[in-house]
């Protein structure tokens, strides 16, 4: 009698979609979001959400609480939020891997003060399977073109563009010697004045050759925003750890 069990439970073993225990069953994650739709001041939230719950199936469950509306406001208050949050399996908080660095992220208020759209989804994806290898690795700067014509990358996106090869190659050079000893974040760059007065670049304190040349005649505040354009353009692919983020407007406490 033993053996007929066990060959029984063998056999429901091997059959695909079949398993004899839950615990082999794929890992979830229920997304429980609270948004504002009736206002609809999140809707690239939202739409993020969805692709999120459509590219993993059955692992991931969404809900929405819509507390523009009576019935979800009630909820939203009963739940003791105040503002707009997502919960990933009933917390709001997540630990997420980005780019070499570990961020300890918060879904709270809107997209862009304590969070970003691709750290809730690598939060997500990490939850499910883990982190990846590429996850634990800044992005490497390239550059591309010619002349006065090339361009400096930092992973697939373009930091900056129409400038000297020999510019952008030390500049590559510079920022994958020092991913190399430490991930980079958006922290160790600065924007500061040099010994001339005139605003320069900083990557853990060393000087970047990354601002153009001054256009004739420009004054101190013009030379300031062109410095300030291009720090932003370069910094803007690696992680952030200060959180919210910096030269953001925190939202109005709830009255």
């Amino acid at each position: 009698m033993k053996r007929v069990t066990m060959c029984m439970v063998l056999c429901l073993a091997a059959q695909p979609g079949l398993s004899p225990c839950r615990a082999a069953a794929a890992p979830k994650v229920a997304i429980l979001a609270y948004i504002n739709q009736t206002s609809g001041c999140q809707v690239p939230t939202e739409e993020v959400l969805r692709r999120i719950a459509a590219r993993h199936g059955n692992r991931v469950s969404l809900e929405f609480v819509d507390f523009g509306s009576p019935k979800g406001r009630q909820r939203w208050q009963a739940d003791g939020l105040h503002c707009m949050a997502i919960r990933l399996n009933g917390s709001s908080q997540a630990t997420v891997v980005s780019k070499g660095v570990t961020l300890e992220v918060a879904f709270e208020m809107p997209v862009g003060f304590r969070w970003r759209h691709e750290e809730l989804e690598a939060a997500v994806r990490q939850m499910l399977d883990g982190v990846a290898p590429e996850d634990r690795q800044s992005p490497k700067a390239t550059v591309q073109g010619e002349g006065n014509a090339a361009r400096l990358l930092v992973g697939a996106e373009t930091v900056l563009e129409d400038i000297p090869r020999t510019q952008a190659d030390e500049a590559a050079k510079a920022l994958n010697t020092a991913a190399a000893a430490a991930p980079l974040t958006q922290e160790a760059f600065a924007l500061e004045a040099g010994p001339d007065g005139a605003p320069r670049i900083c990557l853990r304190g060393d000087p970047l050759d990354l601002l153009p040349a001054p256009p004739e005649r420009a004054d101190a505040a013009e030379l300031q925003r062109l410095a300030q354009e291009r720090f932003l353009r370069l910094v803007a692919p690696f992680p952030c750890l200060t959180r919210p983020f910096p030269g953001m407007t925190v939202p109005a406490p709830r009255r």
